[in-house]
């Protein structure tokens, strides 16, 4: 099975998720404003979706989209661990599945910010991306 999830920008409306399976494509009735950020589950059963300043799951499945947490994001990562990495500001965290259990799990100093983390795929380290201090 191949699938592959993108958001459109409509001119003349919101954004919207599509996912397609390699035969058809169909609408999934998912929030894409924001910082849009996607990434599936260890098991590709459900999809991590950050948009709007919220975290939500996805399930394939039975195509429920359930609320887990309030978090801005600049990328996530849903890693083996069972943990979903954010990025924001200065700061890597990591939540629980059920959006509980927050930990720092790294964070940066002097005006830079982080962006894209990604679990690697034992979920026992993660990388990301490191940007130097704005500057006018």
């Amino acid at each position: 099975d191949r699938v592959v999830v993108f958001a459109v920008n409509h001119p003349a409306g919101p954004p919207v998720v599509t996912l397609y399976d390699g035969t058809a494509a169909r609408k999934l009735d998912i929030p894409a404003g924001g910082n849009f950020a996607v990434d599936f589950a260890p098991e590709g059963d459900r999809l991590a979706v950050a948009a709007d300043g919220k975290v939500y799951l996805y399930d394939f499945t039975t195509g429920a989209l359930t609320e887990i947490a309030a978090a801005m994001t600049q990328g996530i990562s849903w890693g083996a661990n069972g943990r979903i990495a954010l990025a924001w500001g200065a700061e890597v965290y990591s939540i629980a599945e059920d959006g509980s259990s927050r930990r720092t799990e790294a964070r940066v100093s002097g005006g830079r910010t982080v962006r894209h983390p990604v679990w690697s795929p034992d979920g026992k380290q993660l990388a990301f991306v490191v940007e130097p201090p704005y500057r006018d």
